[in-house]
Protein backbone atom coordinates (compact mmCIF):
# COMPACT_ATOMS: atom_id res chain seq x y z
CA UNK A 1 0.00 0.00 0.00
CA UNK A 2 1.09 3.28 -0.88
CA UNK A 3 3.02 5.86 1.65
CA UNK A 4 0.04 8.60 0.36
CA UNK A 5 -3.11 6.29 0.84
CA UNK A 6 -1.58 5.26 4.57
CA UNK A 7 -1.05 8.84 5.13
CA UNK A 8 -4.97 9.37 4.17
CA UNK A 9 -6.42 6.91 6.63
CA UNK A 10 -3.94 7.60 9.37
CA UNK A 11 -4.93 11.32 9.42
CA UNK A 12 -7.34 14.24 8.45
CA UNK A 13 -6.38 14.92 4.63
CA UNK A 14 -4.79 18.13 3.75
CA UNK A 15 -6.15 19.82 0.41
CA UNK A 16 -2.31 19.69 -1.11
CA UNK A 17 -2.97 15.86 -0.12
CA UNK A 18 -6.28 15.44 -1.94
CA UNK A 19 -5.15 17.70 -4.93
CA UNK A 20 -2.73 14.83 -5.76
CA UNK A 21 -4.38 11.62 -5.03
CA UNK A 22 -6.19 9.21 -6.71
CA UNK A 23 -10.10 8.63 -6.91
CA UNK A 24 -9.79 5.51 -5.74
CA UNK A 25 -7.59 7.03 -3.19
CA UNK A 26 -10.26 9.56 -2.32
CA UNK A 27 -12.74 7.23 -2.14
CA UNK A 28 -11.56 4.62 0.05
CA UNK A 29 -10.72 7.53 2.63
CA UNK A 30 -13.86 8.50 3.16
CA UNK A 31 -15.66 5.41 3.10
CA UNK A 32 -13.40 5.19 5.98
CA UNK A 33 -13.29 8.17 7.72
CA UNK A 34 -16.48 9.85 6.59
CA UNK A 35 -14.00 13.34 6.84
CA UNK A 36 -15.07 16.77 5.14
CA UNK A 37 -11.87 17.13 3.24
CA UNK A 38 -11.86 14.23 0.86
CA UNK A 39 -15.51 14.76 0.16
CA UNK A 40 -14.66 18.47 -1.04
CA UNK A 41 -11.98 16.96 -3.27
CA UNK A 42 -14.46 14.59 -4.99
CA UNK A 43 -17.03 17.21 -5.12
CA UNK A 44 -14.30 20.12 -6.86
CA UNK A 45 -13.04 17.30 -8.78
CA UNK A 46 -15.77 15.94 -10.83
CA UNK A 47 -18.53 18.94 -9.92
CA UNK A 48 -17.94 20.26 -13.24
CA UNK A 49 -18.92 17.42 -14.93
CA UNK A 50 -21.77 16.66 -13.24
CA UNK A 51 -23.17 20.70 -13.09
CA UNK A 52 -22.56 20.16 -16.56
CA UNK A 53 -24.85 17.02 -17.67
CA UNK A 54 -27.80 18.56 -15.18
CA UNK A 55 -27.13 21.96 -16.88
CA UNK A 56 -27.68 20.77 -19.82
CA UNK A 57 -30.89 18.77 -19.13
CA UNK A 58 -32.26 21.56 -16.53
CA UNK A 59 -32.71 25.72 -15.77
CA UNK A 60 -30.58 26.48 -13.21
CA UNK A 61 -32.41 26.12 -10.12
CA UNK A 62 -33.06 23.10 -11.34
CA UNK A 63 -29.80 22.12 -12.11
CA UNK A 64 -28.76 22.59 -8.33
CA UNK A 65 -30.86 20.42 -6.56
CA UNK A 66 -29.83 17.77 -9.14
CA UNK A 67 -26.37 18.52 -8.59
CA UNK A 68 -26.96 18.33 -5.06
CA UNK A 69 -28.87 15.00 -4.99
CA UNK A 70 -26.10 13.19 -7.60
CA UNK A 71 -23.41 13.79 -4.78
CA UNK A 72 -25.79 13.09 -1.80
CA UNK A 73 -26.33 9.78 -3.71
CA UNK A 74 -22.62 9.50 -3.47
CA UNK A 75 -22.69 9.87 0.45
CA UNK A 76 -25.35 6.82 0.65
CA UNK A 77 -23.85 4.37 -2.21
CA UNK A 78 -19.89 5.10 -2.28
CA UNK A 79 -19.49 1.30 -1.62
CA UNK A 80 -21.36 0.00 -4.05
CA UNK A 81 -18.63 1.59 -6.54
CA UNK A 82 -16.36 -0.64 -7.68
CA UNK A 83 -13.56 -0.46 -9.49
CA UNK A 84 -13.31 2.78 -7.11
CA UNK A 85 -11.41 4.61 -9.53
CA UNK A 86 -14.38 4.81 -12.06
CA UNK A 87 -16.59 7.14 -9.35
CA UNK A 88 -16.16 9.70 -12.53
CA UNK A 89 -18.25 6.99 -14.91
CA UNK A 90 -20.47 6.40 -11.96
CA UNK A 91 -21.26 10.17 -11.31
CA UNK A 92 -22.11 11.09 -14.93
CA UNK A 93 -24.29 8.40 -14.89
CA UNK A 94 -26.33 9.33 -11.72
CA UNK A 95 -26.07 12.86 -13.08
CA UNK A 96 -28.01 12.23 -15.93
CA UNK A 97 -30.67 9.54 -14.07
CA UNK A 98 -31.19 12.46 -11.36
CA UNK A 99 -31.85 15.30 -14.02
CA UNK A 100 -33.98 12.99 -15.99
CA UNK A 101 -35.67 12.65 -13.09
CA UNK A 102 -36.12 16.50 -12.10
CA UNK A 103 -37.33 17.22 -15.84
CA UNK A 104 -40.42 14.40 -15.70
CA UNK A 105 -41.37 15.87 -12.22
CA UNK A 106 -41.18 19.47 -13.83
CA UNK A 107 -43.00 18.53 -16.91
CA UNK A 108 -45.96 16.99 -14.82
CA UNK A 109 -45.91 19.84 -12.62
CA UNK A 110 -46.14 22.02 -15.62
CA UNK A 111 -48.93 19.85 -16.75
CA UNK A 112 -51.15 19.92 -13.46
CA UNK A 113 -50.77 23.80 -13.54
CA UNK A 114 -51.46 24.88 -16.88
CA UNK A 115 -54.49 22.06 -16.67
CA UNK A 116 -55.95 24.59 -13.46
CA UNK A 117 -54.57 27.95 -15.27
CA UNK A 118 -56.19 26.98 -18.81
CA UNK A 119 -53.41 29.68 -20.09
CA UNK A 120 -52.31 29.11 -23.87
CA UNK A 121 -48.99 27.39 -23.37
CA UNK A 122 -46.62 30.34 -25.22
CA UNK A 123 -44.07 28.10 -24.29
CA UNK A 124 -45.05 25.00 -26.68
CA UNK A 125 -42.95 26.84 -29.31
CA UNK A 126 -40.54 23.95 -29.92
CA UNK A 127 -36.67 23.33 -28.95
CA UNK A 128 -34.30 23.94 -32.12
CA UNK A 129 -33.37 20.61 -33.60
CA UNK A 130 -29.89 21.51 -34.05
CA UNK A 131 -29.63 22.32 -30.19
CA UNK A 132 -30.14 18.69 -28.50
CA UNK A 133 -25.99 18.04 -29.71
CA UNK A 134 -25.03 18.61 -25.66
CA UNK A 135 -28.21 16.05 -24.47
CA UNK A 136 -27.79 13.46 -27.05
CA UNK A 137 -23.88 13.20 -25.79
CA UNK A 138 -24.76 12.56 -22.84
CA UNK A 139 -27.47 9.89 -23.71
CA UNK A 140 -24.80 8.30 -26.23
CA UNK A 141 -22.29 8.41 -24.26
CA UNK A 142 -24.54 6.56 -21.43
CA UNK A 143 -25.29 3.76 -23.97
CA UNK A 144 -20.77 2.99 -24.78
CA UNK A 145 -19.56 -0.33 -23.00
CA UNK A 146 -18.08 1.05 -18.91
CA UNK A 147 -13.87 1.00 -20.31
CA UNK A 148 -15.06 3.22 -23.15
CA UNK A 149 -17.75 5.27 -21.38
CA UNK A 150 -15.33 6.00 -18.40
CA UNK A 151 -12.24 7.64 -20.61
CA UNK A 152 -14.48 9.30 -22.34
CA UNK A 153 -15.64 11.06 -18.83
CA UNK A 154 -11.99 11.65 -17.49
CA UNK A 155 -10.70 13.07 -20.81
CA UNK A 156 -13.33 14.90 -22.62
CA UNK A 157 -16.00 15.76 -20.21
CA UNK A 158 -13.30 16.48 -17.13
CA UNK A 159 -10.44 17.68 -19.19
CA UNK A 160 -7.59 15.46 -17.82
CA UNK A 161 -4.27 14.59 -19.76
CA UNK A 162 -3.90 10.96 -20.99
CA UNK A 163 -1.07 10.62 -18.52
CA UNK A 164 -3.41 11.53 -15.59
CA UNK A 165 -6.07 9.13 -16.47
CA UNK A 166 -3.22 6.48 -17.10
CA UNK A 167 -2.27 7.06 -13.81
CA UNK A 168 -5.73 6.99 -12.21
CA UNK A 169 -6.63 3.40 -13.94
CA UNK A 170 -3.27 2.04 -13.55
CA UNK A 171 -2.69 1.38 -17.39
CA UNK A 172 -0.09 2.28 -20.06
CA UNK A 173 -0.46 5.65 -21.50
CA UNK A 174 -0.56 4.14 -25.37
CA UNK A 175 -3.52 1.67 -23.86
CA UNK A 176 -4.96 5.09 -22.80
CA UNK A 177 -4.42 6.74 -26.08
CA UNK A 178 -5.74 3.75 -27.96
CA UNK A 179 -9.25 2.95 -26.11
CA UNK A 180 -9.66 6.88 -25.99
CA UNK A 181 -9.61 7.64 -29.75
CA UNK A 182 -11.71 3.93 -29.89
CA UNK A 183 -14.05 5.49 -27.74
CA UNK A 184 -14.47 9.10 -29.69
CA UNK A 185 -14.93 7.24 -33.16
CA UNK A 186 -17.98 4.78 -31.76
CA UNK A 187 -19.31 7.91 -30.00
CA UNK A 188 -19.54 10.20 -33.36
CA UNK A 189 -20.79 7.13 -35.33
CA UNK A 190 -23.73 6.63 -32.65
CA UNK A 191 -23.87 10.40 -32.74
CA UNK A 192 -24.22 10.19 -36.48
CA UNK A 193 -27.05 7.70 -36.68
CA UNK A 194 -28.69 10.56 -34.68
CA UNK A 195 -28.10 13.20 -37.19
CA UNK A 196 -25.20 14.57 -35.39
CA UNK A 197 -22.90 14.79 -38.13
CA UNK A 198 -19.25 14.60 -36.26
CA UNK A 199 -15.57 13.22 -36.39
CA UNK A 200 -14.02 11.88 -33.63
CA UNK A 201 -11.78 14.81 -33.78
CA UNK A 202 -14.13 17.28 -33.67
CA UNK A 203 -16.01 15.35 -30.81
CA UNK A 204 -13.20 15.93 -28.68
CA UNK A 205 -13.90 19.20 -29.03
CA UNK A 206 -17.35 19.33 -29.04
CA UNK A 207 -17.35 17.31 -25.81
CA UNK A 208 -14.40 19.98 -23.97
CA UNK A 209 -16.59 22.97 -25.06
CA UNK A 210 -20.31 21.74 -23.36
CA UNK A 211 -18.55 20.91 -20.60
CA UNK A 212 -19.39 23.40 -17.70
CA UNK A 213 -16.27 24.43 -16.12
CA UNK A 214 -18.31 27.31 -14.71
CA UNK A 215 -19.79 25.54 -11.54
CA UNK A 216 -21.26 28.60 -9.08
CA UNK A 217 -18.92 28.21 -6.28
CA UNK A 218 -22.24 28.58 -3.70
CA UNK A 219 -23.99 25.69 -5.54
CA UNK A 220 -20.65 23.77 -4.76
CA UNK A 221 -20.37 25.17 -1.02
CA UNK A 222 -23.96 24.13 -0.31
CA UNK A 223 -23.32 21.15 -1.65
CA UNK A 224 -20.57 19.99 0.12
CA UNK A 225 -22.26 20.89 3.40
CA UNK A 226 -25.44 18.81 2.77
CA UNK A 227 -23.15 16.02 2.24
CA UNK A 228 -21.29 16.33 5.35
CA UNK A 229 -24.45 16.55 7.01
CA UNK A 230 -26.05 13.61 5.79
CA UNK A 231 -22.70 11.47 6.11
CA UNK A 232 -22.93 12.12 9.56
CA UNK A 233 -26.39 10.62 9.98
CA UNK A 234 -30.22 10.46 8.12
CA UNK A 235 -30.91 13.58 6.19
CA UNK A 236 -32.96 15.89 8.14
CA UNK A 237 -35.33 18.58 7.54
CA UNK A 238 -33.75 22.50 7.26
CA UNK A 239 -30.55 20.62 5.98
CA UNK A 240 -32.10 19.11 2.59
CA UNK A 241 -34.89 20.76 1.03
CA UNK A 242 -37.51 18.23 0.49
CA UNK A 243 -37.38 18.38 -3.43
CA UNK A 244 -33.35 16.99 -3.54
CA UNK A 245 -34.59 14.54 -0.78
CA UNK A 246 -37.18 13.51 -3.39
CA UNK A 247 -34.79 13.44 -6.09
CA UNK A 248 -31.84 11.45 -3.90
CA UNK A 249 -34.61 8.84 -2.45
CA UNK A 250 -35.71 8.48 -6.83
CA UNK A 251 -32.82 7.94 -7.73
CA UNK A 252 -31.71 5.57 -5.03
CA UNK A 253 -34.73 3.66 -6.26
CA UNK A 254 -34.10 3.57 -9.51
CA UNK A 255 -30.47 2.08 -8.68
CA UNK A 256 -31.96 -0.73 -6.69
CA UNK A 257 -34.71 -1.33 -9.14
CA UNK A 258 -31.81 -1.90 -12.04
CA UNK A 259 -29.93 -4.13 -9.52
CA UNK A 260 -33.35 -5.74 -9.16
CA UNK A 261 -33.35 -6.05 -12.77
CA UNK A 262 -29.93 -7.70 -13.68
CA UNK A 263 -30.29 -9.89 -10.60
CA UNK A 264 -33.04 -11.14 -12.32
CA UNK A 265 -31.71 -11.51 -15.77
CA UNK A 266 -28.98 -13.31 -14.47
CA UNK A 267 -31.49 -16.24 -12.53
CA UNK A 268 -33.65 -16.55 -15.88
CA UNK A 269 -30.01 -16.91 -17.94
CA UNK A 270 -29.66 -19.77 -14.97
CA UNK A 271 -32.33 -21.01 -15.24
CA UNK A 272 -32.54 -21.35 -18.84
CA UNK A 273 -29.12 -23.26 -18.92
CA UNK A 274 -29.82 -25.25 -16.60
CA UNK A 275 -33.23 -26.23 -18.34
CA UNK A 276 -31.05 -26.87 -21.64
CA UNK A 277 -28.51 -28.64 -19.87
CA UNK A 278 -31.42 -31.26 -18.57
CA UNK A 279 -32.92 -31.75 -21.54
CA UNK A 280 -29.36 -32.72 -23.26
CA UNK A 281 -28.82 -34.84 -20.63
CA UNK A 282 -32.16 -36.42 -21.18
CA UNK A 283 -31.81 -36.84 -24.73
CA UNK A 284 -28.25 -38.26 -24.72
CA UNK A 285 -29.85 -40.79 -22.54
CA UNK A 286 -32.79 -42.06 -24.71
CA UNK A 287 -35.26 -40.38 -21.39
CA UNK A 288 -37.52 -38.31 -23.98
CA UNK A 289 -40.45 -37.82 -21.46
CA UNK A 290 -43.46 -38.53 -22.99
CA UNK A 291 -42.88 -37.42 -26.36
CA UNK A 292 -43.42 -40.56 -28.88
CA UNK A 293 -40.24 -41.71 -31.16
CA UNK A 294 -39.84 -39.47 -34.04
CA UNK A 295 -39.00 -42.24 -37.49
CA UNK A 296 -35.79 -41.47 -39.14
CA UNK A 297 -35.07 -42.04 -42.37
CA UNK A 298 -32.53 -44.68 -43.43
CA UNK A 299 -29.60 -43.47 -45.42
CA UNK A 300 -28.67 -44.50 -49.05
CA UNK A 301 -25.88 -46.26 -49.65
CA UNK A 302 -24.60 -42.88 -51.92
CA UNK A 303 -25.91 -40.81 -48.63
CA UNK A 304 -23.13 -42.90 -46.57
CA UNK A 305 -20.39 -41.37 -44.16
CA UNK A 306 -21.38 -37.80 -46.22
CA UNK A 307 -22.34 -34.86 -43.35
CA UNK A 308 -26.47 -34.06 -42.59
CA UNK A 309 -26.77 -30.80 -43.78
CA UNK A 310 -28.96 -28.33 -41.36
CA UNK A 311 -32.01 -27.43 -42.15
CA UNK A 312 -32.25 -23.90 -44.21
CA UNK A 313 -32.62 -20.87 -41.49
CA UNK A 314 -35.34 -19.17 -42.13
CA UNK A 315 -34.97 -15.42 -43.28
CA UNK A 316 -35.06 -13.50 -40.25
CA UNK A 317 -37.67 -9.72 -40.14
CA UNK A 318 -35.54 -7.32 -38.56
CA UNK A 319 -38.66 -5.25 -38.73
CA UNK A 320 -41.01 -5.13 -35.68
CA UNK A 321 -44.84 -4.83 -37.28
CA UNK A 322 -45.37 -1.62 -35.29
CA UNK A 323 -42.55 -0.10 -36.89
CA UNK A 324 -43.62 -1.88 -40.84
CA UNK A 325 -47.07 0.28 -39.77
CA UNK A 326 -45.63 3.10 -38.76
CA UNK A 327 -42.90 3.40 -42.18
CA UNK A 328 -46.17 2.67 -43.83
CA UNK A 329 -47.93 5.61 -42.62
CA UNK A 330 -45.60 7.89 -42.64
CA UNK A 331 -43.47 7.88 -45.23
CA UNK A 332 -43.94 10.46 -48.37
CA UNK A 333 -44.83 9.02 -51.63
CA UNK A 334 -42.67 9.97 -54.59
CA UNK A 335 -42.51 13.98 -55.45
CA UNK A 336 -44.36 14.80 -52.36
CA UNK A 337 -41.97 17.17 -50.10
CA UNK A 338 -44.94 17.76 -47.06
CA UNK A 339 -47.70 15.77 -45.43
CA UNK A 340 -49.93 16.04 -42.32
CA UNK A 341 -50.53 12.87 -40.14
CA UNK A 342 -53.88 13.76 -38.37
CA UNK A 343 -55.33 10.56 -37.57
CA UNK A 344 -52.59 8.72 -35.47
CA UNK A 345 -52.17 5.17 -35.86
CA UNK A 346 -51.74 2.91 -33.39
CA UNK A 347 -47.96 2.45 -34.27
CA UNK A 348 -47.72 5.99 -33.04
CA UNK A 349 -47.52 4.92 -29.08
CA UNK A 350 -44.72 2.55 -29.89
CA UNK A 351 -42.40 4.79 -31.87
CA UNK A 352 -42.89 7.35 -29.54
CA UNK A 353 -42.19 4.63 -26.50
CA UNK A 354 -39.15 3.39 -28.17
CA UNK A 355 -37.50 6.90 -29.72
CA UNK A 356 -34.72 8.00 -27.40
CA UNK A 357 -35.40 11.32 -28.06
CA UNK A 358 -38.34 10.96 -26.63
CA UNK A 359 -37.82 9.27 -23.79
CA UNK A 360 -38.45 12.62 -21.59
CA UNK A 361 -42.17 12.90 -22.42
CA UNK A 362 -44.58 13.42 -19.99
CA UNK A 363 -47.13 10.85 -21.73
CA UNK A 364 -50.17 12.83 -20.42
CA UNK A 365 -49.32 15.91 -22.39
CA UNK A 366 -50.22 15.90 -26.34
CA UNK A 367 -47.06 15.78 -28.37
CA UNK A 368 -46.81 16.83 -32.41
CA UNK A 369 -44.02 15.38 -33.73
CA UNK A 370 -41.64 16.88 -37.13
CA UNK A 371 -40.14 13.85 -39.44
CA UNK A 372 -37.10 14.64 -41.95
CA UNK A 373 -36.70 12.61 -45.24
CA UNK A 374 -33.25 14.02 -46.38
CA UNK A 375 -32.12 11.45 -49.84
CA UNK A 376 -28.00 11.84 -48.97
CA UNK A 377 -28.47 12.77 -44.81
CA UNK A 378 -31.35 9.75 -44.21
CA UNK A 379 -30.57 7.38 -47.04
CA UNK A 380 -34.39 8.66 -48.22
CA UNK A 381 -35.56 7.11 -44.72
CA UNK A 382 -37.81 8.75 -41.80
CA UNK A 383 -35.41 10.71 -39.19
CA UNK A 384 -36.99 12.35 -36.43
CA UNK A 385 -36.19 16.45 -36.66
CA UNK A 386 -37.89 17.45 -33.46
CA UNK A 387 -41.16 17.63 -31.61
CA UNK A 388 -43.62 19.83 -29.37
CA UNK A 389 -45.52 18.94 -26.32
CA UNK A 390 -48.34 21.06 -25.59
CA UNK A 391 -50.99 22.82 -28.22
CA UNK A 392 -49.56 23.32 -31.84
CA UNK A 393 -49.22 26.15 -33.66
CA UNK A 394 -48.86 27.44 -36.76
CA UNK A 395 -45.76 28.82 -35.74
CA UNK A 396 -45.03 25.61 -34.05
CA UNK A 397 -45.43 23.72 -37.34
CA UNK A 398 -43.41 25.85 -39.49
CA UNK A 399 -40.50 26.29 -37.06
CA UNK A 400 -40.15 22.50 -37.04
CA UNK A 401 -39.98 22.15 -40.90
CA UNK A 402 -37.67 24.11 -40.71
CA UNK A 403 -38.50 27.45 -42.03
CA UNK A 404 -35.99 30.26 -40.73
CA UNK A 405 -38.74 32.47 -38.93
CA UNK A 406 -36.92 35.27 -38.60
CA UNK A 407 -37.71 35.26 -42.50
CA UNK A 408 -41.75 35.71 -41.62
CA UNK A 409 -43.75 38.31 -41.74
CA UNK A 410 -46.97 37.57 -40.39
CA UNK A 411 -49.32 38.66 -37.49
CA UNK A 412 -49.08 36.97 -34.58
CA UNK A 413 -52.67 35.83 -33.77
CA UNK A 414 -52.67 34.42 -37.29
CA UNK A 415 -49.25 32.31 -35.74
CA UNK A 416 -51.04 31.64 -32.68
CA UNK A 417 -53.73 29.61 -34.67
CA UNK A 418 -53.86 26.20 -33.37
CA UNK A 419 -52.69 23.47 -35.57
CA UNK A 420 -52.24 19.64 -34.81
CA UNK A 421 -50.76 16.57 -35.93
CA UNK A 422 -47.49 15.32 -37.22
CA UNK A 423 -45.70 16.48 -40.18
CA UNK A 424 -43.43 15.03 -42.27
CA UNK A 425 -41.54 17.03 -44.85
CA UNK A 426 -38.21 16.23 -47.13
CA UNK A 427 -35.55 18.53 -46.29
CA UNK A 428 -33.52 19.25 -49.63
CA UNK A 429 -37.23 20.04 -51.40
CA UNK A 430 -36.62 23.74 -52.78
CA UNK A 431 -38.23 26.08 -49.92
CA UNK A 432 -41.00 27.27 -52.28
CA UNK A 433 -42.03 23.49 -52.91
CA UNK A 434 -42.83 23.19 -49.21
CA UNK A 435 -44.63 26.62 -48.74
CA UNK A 436 -47.10 25.62 -51.82
CA UNK A 437 -47.34 21.86 -49.93
CA UNK A 438 -47.83 23.67 -46.34
CA UNK A 439 -50.73 26.37 -47.78
CA UNK A 440 -52.43 23.33 -49.17
CA UNK A 441 -52.60 21.59 -46.44
CA UNK A 442 -53.63 24.26 -43.79
CA UNK A 443 -56.11 25.53 -46.28
CA UNK A 444 -57.82 22.13 -47.67
CA UNK A 445 -56.94 19.92 -44.25
CA UNK A 446 -56.94 22.48 -41.44
CA UNK A 447 -59.50 24.84 -43.55
CA UNK A 448 -57.24 27.78 -42.66
CA UNK A 449 -58.01 30.11 -45.13
CA UNK A 450 -54.26 31.33 -45.55
CA UNK A 451 -52.30 32.44 -47.63
CA UNK A 452 -47.89 32.38 -47.69
CA UNK A 453 -45.85 33.87 -50.55
CA UNK A 454 -42.53 35.00 -51.13
CA UNK A 455 -42.25 38.53 -51.56
CA UNK A 456 -38.85 41.41 -52.05
CA UNK A 457 -39.43 44.16 -49.60
CA UNK A 458 -36.99 46.88 -48.73
CA UNK A 459 -36.27 46.60 -44.99
CA UNK A 460 -33.74 47.45 -42.22
CA UNK A 461 -31.60 45.13 -41.13
CA UNK A 462 -28.56 44.14 -39.55
CA UNK A 463 -25.65 43.71 -42.67
CA UNK A 464 -22.49 41.89 -41.30
CA UNK A 465 -19.34 42.72 -42.97
CA UNK A 466 -15.45 42.15 -42.84
CA UNK A 467 -13.54 38.47 -43.05
CA UNK A 468 -14.34 36.02 -40.74
CA UNK A 469 -11.33 35.60 -37.96
CA UNK A 470 -12.39 33.52 -35.43
CA UNK A 471 -10.70 34.07 -31.63
CA UNK A 472 -12.79 31.61 -29.53
CA UNK A 473 -13.29 32.90 -25.72
CA UNK A 474 -10.87 31.09 -23.25
CA UNK A 475 -11.05 27.66 -22.92
CA UNK A 476 -13.27 27.40 -26.12
CA UNK A 477 -13.01 24.98 -29.15
CA UNK A 478 -11.30 26.76 -32.12
CA UNK A 479 -14.44 27.28 -34.31
CA UNK A 480 -16.53 28.07 -31.62
CA UNK A 481 -19.04 31.55 -31.17
CA UNK A 482 -20.67 32.02 -27.62
CA UNK A 483 -23.70 34.70 -28.55
CA UNK A 484 -24.67 36.38 -25.44
CA UNK A 485 -25.45 39.58 -24.13
CA UNK A 486 -24.48 39.59 -20.15
CA UNK A 487 -22.41 36.35 -19.53
CA UNK A 488 -21.87 32.63 -21.54
CA UNK A 489 -21.70 29.99 -18.84
CA UNK A 490 -18.61 27.52 -20.66
CA UNK A 491 -21.14 24.09 -21.98
CA UNK A 492 -24.47 25.73 -21.43
CA UNK A 493 -26.67 26.39 -24.51
CA UNK A 494 -29.38 27.21 -22.48
CA UNK A 495 -30.72 29.30 -25.23
CA UNK A 496 -29.93 26.89 -28.25
CA UNK A 497 -27.02 26.72 -30.43
CA UNK A 498 -25.55 23.78 -32.52
CA UNK A 499 -23.03 23.76 -35.54
CA UNK A 500 -23.30 24.12 -39.46
CA UNK A 501 -22.17 27.01 -41.86
CA UNK A 502 -22.27 30.84 -41.77
CA UNK A 503 -25.56 30.68 -43.69
CA UNK A 504 -26.88 28.63 -41.05
CA UNK A 505 -25.03 30.78 -38.27
CA UNK A 506 -26.63 33.98 -39.38
CA UNK A 507 -29.94 32.53 -39.49
CA UNK A 508 -29.90 31.60 -35.93
CA UNK A 509 -28.04 34.64 -35.01
CA UNK A 510 -30.76 36.46 -36.42
CA UNK A 511 -33.71 34.48 -34.69
CA UNK A 512 -31.63 35.38 -31.05
CA UNK A 513 -31.58 39.23 -31.59
CA UNK A 514 -34.72 38.87 -33.74
CA UNK A 515 -33.44 40.70 -36.52
CA UNK A 516 -32.86 39.83 -39.75
CA UNK A 517 -29.22 39.23 -40.42
CA UNK A 518 -27.62 39.78 -44.18
CA UNK A 519 -24.32 38.55 -44.53
CA UNK A 520 -21.77 40.62 -46.64
CA UNK A 521 -19.05 38.47 -44.82
CA UNK A 522 -15.98 37.05 -46.89
CA UNK A 523 -14.86 33.45 -45.51
CA UNK A 524 -13.76 30.31 -46.57
CA UNK A 525 -16.64 27.92 -48.82
CA UNK A 526 -17.08 25.52 -45.99
CA UNK A 527 -16.55 27.15 -43.39
CA UNK A 528 -18.64 25.58 -40.23
CA UNK A 529 -19.06 26.96 -36.50
CA UNK A 530 -20.14 25.49 -33.39
CA UNK A 531 -22.12 27.82 -31.60
CA UNK A 532 -24.22 28.40 -28.45
CA UNK A 533 -27.22 31.12 -27.29
CA UNK A 534 -27.20 32.28 -23.53
CA UNK A 535 -29.83 33.56 -21.95
CA UNK A 536 -30.18 33.23 -17.94
CA UNK A 537 -33.70 32.01 -17.90
CA UNK A 538 -33.86 28.84 -19.77
CA UNK A 539 -36.03 28.70 -22.26
CA UNK A 540 -39.25 27.90 -23.31
CA UNK A 541 -39.80 31.43 -21.35
CA UNK A 542 -43.22 32.37 -19.78
CA UNK A 543 -42.52 35.65 -18.40
CA UNK A 544 -45.16 35.86 -15.61
CA UNK A 545 -43.27 38.49 -14.10
CA UNK A 546 -42.35 42.22 -15.47
CA UNK A 547 -38.64 41.18 -14.09
CA UNK A 548 -38.55 37.95 -16.49
CA UNK A 549 -39.41 39.98 -19.56
CA UNK A 550 -37.15 42.60 -18.31
CA UNK A 551 -34.10 39.97 -18.24
CA UNK A 552 -35.19 38.37 -21.01
CA UNK A 553 -35.40 41.68 -23.13
CA UNK A 554 -31.39 42.20 -21.69
CA UNK A 555 -30.56 38.58 -23.35
CA UNK A 556 -31.44 39.53 -26.33
CA UNK A 557 -30.63 42.95 -26.56
CA UNK A 558 -29.38 43.33 -30.12
CA UNK A 559 -26.23 45.81 -29.94
CA UNK A 560 -24.72 44.04 -27.23
CA UNK A 561 -25.19 40.46 -28.58
CA UNK A 562 -23.94 41.59 -31.84
CA UNK A 563 -20.76 43.28 -30.02
CA UNK A 564 -19.51 40.27 -28.11
CA UNK A 565 -20.25 37.92 -31.60
CA UNK A 566 -18.12 41.09 -33.49
CA UNK A 567 -15.18 40.28 -30.61
CA UNK A 568 -14.89 36.72 -31.20
CA UNK A 569 -15.47 36.82 -35.10
CA UNK A 570 -13.49 40.23 -36.14
CA UNK A 571 -16.86 41.25 -37.84
CA UNK A 572 -19.09 44.38 -37.91
CA UNK A 573 -22.63 44.46 -38.13
CA UNK A 574 -24.39 47.60 -39.13
CA UNK A 575 -28.18 48.55 -39.62
CA UNK A 576 -28.82 49.34 -43.05
CA UNK A 577 -31.66 49.46 -45.79
CA UNK A 578 -31.52 46.26 -47.73
CA UNK A 579 -34.19 44.77 -50.41
CA UNK A 580 -34.31 41.33 -48.75
CA UNK A 581 -37.00 38.24 -49.78
CA UNK A 582 -39.26 37.09 -46.64
CA UNK A 583 -42.33 35.12 -46.24
CA UNK A 584 -45.44 37.04 -46.45
CA UNK A 585 -48.23 34.88 -44.25
CA UNK A 586 -51.83 36.40 -44.12
CA UNK A 587 -55.07 35.28 -44.62
CA UNK A 588 -57.24 36.09 -48.23
CA UNK A 589 -58.82 39.01 -48.44
CA UNK A 590 -55.44 40.96 -46.43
Amino acid sequence: MSELVLSLRRAALSHDEAATATDGDLLGCFIERRDGVTFDALVRRHGPMVWGVCRRRLPHHDAEDAFQATFLVLVRKATSIVPREMVGNWLHGVARQTALQSQRTAARRRAREATVSEMPDVGAEPPEPWSDEPFLLDQELSRLPEKYRALIVLCDLEGRTRKEVARQLGAPEGTVAGRLARAREMLAKRLTRRGVALSAVALAGLSQNITLAGLPNSVMISTISAATHVAAGPMTAGVISSKVAALTEGALKAMFLSKLKSMSAVLLACLMIGGAALMTFRAATGQEGDRPPVARQPKSPADKGKPVAPPPEQPKDETSPWMKEFVKAYSLADGEVLKRVSKFPECRAEYIKNSPRLVSVNSEIPISMALRVHQKETNGELHMWGFNQGDGSLFGVMWQIGIPMGEVEANKQLLDTRITGDFVFRQDAPMEKLMSALEGILREECTLPVRLAFKEVEREVVVAKGTLKIKPLEGRAANHIEVYAKEAIKGSYSGGGGSGDMGRFFSDLGGFVRRRIVSEATHAPNETVSYAMHVRTTPPLVPTLGEDQARDAEDHEYKTVLDNVAKQTGLTFTIEKRKIRVLVVEKDGK
